[in-house]
């Protein structure tokens, strides 16, 4: 009999733990030991050249997330980092960012199992990892990766996204305890953390890209969260003194957005993706922790994000206000939904929005491009003004008689 290991969950203790699968434990649920397999390509075989990095791997294969050292992990994201700087050309497979995105999920959890004075270490972890995805969030770098992994796991930039969520939620629990914040930008992603105490006269929480980074684009000026003042006294009645807000903001995710959402091959694809639109805007994102839990809390918000490709007549073209449903995105080829989200401004590229929920934000434009080229453009127009000049000329014609006959 083969012998296999399952993390095993206690409802009453809430604890974790690992047991035989075969073992029968009444109402405990149990579930598969995750264990990583290291893709061979090439990005893993220069990770393997350096012999302590190799050992890291072989442990995170198999070991689960919360065995693993934080020290370990944040040696194998800055070897990563290094890896991509040092050979950038070097091509990425999505077996490599399904890899580092279960990296991320062990230091996660490594981070809220882990004891004080880890700190440093997952303010070193986000860093590299951020500027490793930022990279990796590079359209021409995207191309190489998105698509399906041998084990028929599909990977889109919204696996990192996920993978960023997790590790600014671990980060933001590990600095609530020294009162700290942090802020990094990079060229595709920056992130702003902010530790505050709430009272009953709390104001508006407002992220801007200016309190990250002081090299804002023109169009991206305007783009803006808010959490209102009313729903920050609201969550203090309820007992949530101590937060930590979360904010990120993909600024080029667009270009990336449209490679992973390639035109349906079948009906029964195209009857999955129920939802429309295309994503003209950036991704902005907003969580609120409660520290002393390490809980999100559910907080109404508010944002504005400009368009970044506004088609002709924009005014014309219906907005919508949406957000990435990470629990559709293995059924159906779209994952974007609306749901508890409105809009409540539209203005010349600029649509602001309401949703009753924190995530990661955006807003689609939902127009149907072309299926003309600008030269068969140019030839069903003049056909249409020599078409219209014949039906009126033989207009004129009728007249005519018609006043010759009477």
């Amino acid at each position: 009999m083969v012998h296999e290991d399952c993390r095993v969950f206690d409802p009453v203790t809430e604890s974790c733990g690992v047991e035989n699968c075969s073992s029968f434990k009444g109402v405990i649920c149990q579930f598969k030991k995750e264990k990583y397999t290291l893709p061979k390509s090439p990005f893993v075989s220069r990770l393997s050249e350096d012999p302590k990095i190799r050992q890291v791997m072989e442990e995170l294969s198999v070991n689960t997330s919360r065995d693993i050292d934080l020290t370990s992990l944040q040696q194998l994201t800055q070897a990563a980092l290094y890896a991509i700087e040092a050979d950038g050309p070097r091509p990425l497979t999505s077996s490599d960012i399904l890899y580092l995105s279960q990296v991320i999920d062990s230091t996660a959890a490594s981070a809220r199992s882990a004891g004080a004075n880890t700190a440093e270490v997952m303010v070193s972890i986000a860093t590299n990892y951020l500027n490793l995805a930022s990279m990796m969030l590079e359209p021409h770098m995207a191309t190489q990766w998105i698509g399906w992994t041998e084990d028929g796991v599909n990977i889109g930039p919204f696996t990192i996204i996920k993978s960023i969520d997790s590790l600014t939620e671990a980060l933001a629990d590990t600095l609530s305890a020294e009162q700290r914040g942090f802020t990094l930008s990079t060229k595709n992603i920056d992130v702003y953390l902010k530790w505050q105490k709430l009272s009953h006269k709390s104001s508006n929480q407002v992220f801007k890209l200016s309190a990250v980074t002081s090299h804002i684009p023109s169009r991206s000026s305007l783009d803006e969260l808010i959490i209102p003042d009313y729903e920050l006294q609201r969550i203090y009645k309820l007992g949530y003194k101590e937060v930590m807000f979360i904010h990120t903001y993909y600024s080029h995710l667009s270009e990336v957005v449209s490679a992973a959402e390639k035109p349906a091959e079948s009906q029964q694809d195209k009857a999955q993706s129920t939802f429309p639109g295309k994503l003209t805007s950036a991704v902005i994102s907003s969580t609120v922790r409660d520290v002393s839990k390490g809980q999100t809390v559910p907080v109404v918000v508010q944002y504005t994000l400009s368009s970044s490709q506004v088609a002709e007549y924009s005014w014309r073209v219906p907005r919508v206000c949406a957000f990435w449903n990470f629990s559709l995105m293995h059924s159906q080829t779209s994952s974007w939904s609306s749901d508890g989200c409105s809009v409540i401004f539209v203005g010349s590229g600029v649509t602001s929005c309401l949703c009753n929920h924190t995530t990661n934000f955006a807003v689609l434009m939902n127009y149907f491009e072309s299926k003309w080229s600008p030269e068969e453009e140019l030839i069903l127009t003049k056909l249409t003004f020599i078409g219209c000049g014949a039906s009126l000329c033989a207009l004129v014609v009728t007249l005519m008689l018609f006043t010759v006959l009477e």
